[in-house]
């Protein structure tokens, strides 16, 4: 019968002084002397951080790609893009709004006071040939 490998975990202590002394440069057999392990478990632990640590790239760069791509998809109105202008937000300016070249006058918009108007004079009733009532037809 073969003899089964127990396996002990290392405290977080051991690992952080694993990793201290590894980024130092010393050797495998060192550290594996001052944390009183095999050789073997030091390479092991590390190689499988390696791993993860790769795997963990991995996923952060399709992580990043995507938030990428998401946030293009923000930018997006109906300017820059085939989307109408109802999907707009609420603050967005419309294409067809434009800056004036000249100055905001001080005046309201419409007719000014003092100003006479333009509108067709009545006739006189001595002119007026006929009344006619008109009514909306009750439908």
């Amino acid at each position: 019968m073969a003899k089964k490998k127990t396996r002990r975990n290392f405290s977080v202590e051991e690992r952080g002084d694993l990793w201290r002394r590894w980024r130092k440069g010393e050797s495998l057999s060192d550290i594996a002397r001052a944390l009183q392990r095999q050789p073997g478990t030091i390479h092991t632990y590390l190689g499988e951080a390696k791993a993860q640590i790769e795997e963990l790239k991995k996923l952060l760069a399709t992580a990043l790609a995507a938030n990428e791509r998401l946030a293009a998809e923000l930018k997006k109105n109906s300017s820059n893009s085939s989307l109408p202008p109802s999907s707009d937000g609420p603050g967005a300016v419309s294409r067809g709004v434009r800056e004036s070249k000249k100055p905001k006058s001080e005046r309201k918009r419409g007719g000014q006071k003092g100003h006479r108007g333009a509108h067709r004079q009545l006739l006189p009733l001595e002119q007026v040939d006929a009344f006619v009532d008109l009514f909306p037809s009750a439908s």
